[in-house]
């Protein structure tokens, strides 16, 4: 995975949205998840910012381009990458953050198409993105292999999928699941039922809709995943690889989350 050596630089929607008040979402446990979101945002700013113009870069987009984000939870990814004259579409299974995400990008300014809808089937036509990006939503999936053709369905020829999700290997992550998380949750998810349940498609935040508990994996299994689904020019890592290459490279794969890119043929036999 190459290094991104690209300027972070701070984006006007940031004052706004981190350091005020805003009420866009209704549900309080969803305003509350968009506020950790906001506050661990705001401690982090430039990071995050680099992180988000290196992410872009992979993607392939220009201006003009369109790309689709997949589980778009908070929604904040999508509004930074919308600024940049690309054609954006925000997918969420949740009407809540759905319904958030639309009054968002309202008073944000910004033109993005908000699509109320789930992965496994998605509702757009063959060969409709250049792009398709998918960031902690994998793991959630009920059928993340039904979900990963879709997406190679409806990207175009030459597209680019970019994930980025859950790694297995990182050390702390996996303690937090087993030993923090059932605390968050009231014992609905993590602790060592976890390891056992976490593949099993279930109601397990109570919201009303199947999903996987943290279903995290390894660059490897992305790699053979993709490669399965008829991907080509396949890069499989962890953010560590990407956003700090100075480590040592024994340890980046269990530092980071797993992170994916690859190209849909030009060349096809079918959609």
């Amino acid at each position: 995975m190459r290094q991104i050596d690209e300027a972070a630089q701070t984006a006007p929607w940031f004052p706004k949205f981190c350091f005020e008040e805003h009420t866009f979402w209704d549900n309080p446990d969803v305003a509350e998840f968009t506020k950790q979101r906001a506050r661990y945002i705001a401690a982090n700013r430039l990071a995050y910012q680099k992180k988000l113009a290196s992410l872009f870069h992979l993607t392939g987009l220009t201006a003009g381009g369109s790309f689709l984000s997949v589980g778009a939870g908070s929604g904040l990814d999508v509004l930074e990458w919308s600024r940049r004259k690309v054609h954006a579409t925000a997918l969420e299974i949740s009407s809540d953050l759905r319904t958030g995400l639309v009054a968002l990008y309202s008073a944000m300014g910004v033109d993005v198409n908000t699509v109320l809808g789930g992965a496994e089937s998605l509702a757009f036509p063959n060969q409709s993105f250049d792009c398709v990006f998918t960031e902690n939503a994998f793991e959630h999936f009920a059928y993340p292999i039904q979900a990963l053709m879709e997406q190679y369905r409806v990207l175009k020829p030459g597209g680019r999928i970019l994930i980025v999700d859950g790694n297995i290997l990182q050390i702390w992550r996996v303690y937090q699941q087993l030993f923090v998380e059932p605390k968050n949750t009231g014992g609905r998810a993590g602790g060592w039922n976890w390891l056992r349940l976490r593949s099993q498609p279930r109601d397990v935040y109570g919201s009303g809709y199947l999903c996987r508990d943290e279903d995290w994996h390894t660059p490897g299994w992305w790699r053979q995943r993709l490669l399965d689904a008829g991907f080509e020019k396949i890069e499989a890592a962890t953010t560590s690889q990407l956003f700090h290459p100075k480590r040592p490279k024994w340890l980046h794969p269990f530092l980071g989350q797993c992170l994916a890119v690859a190209s849909k043929p030009i060349k096809l036999d079918g959609p």
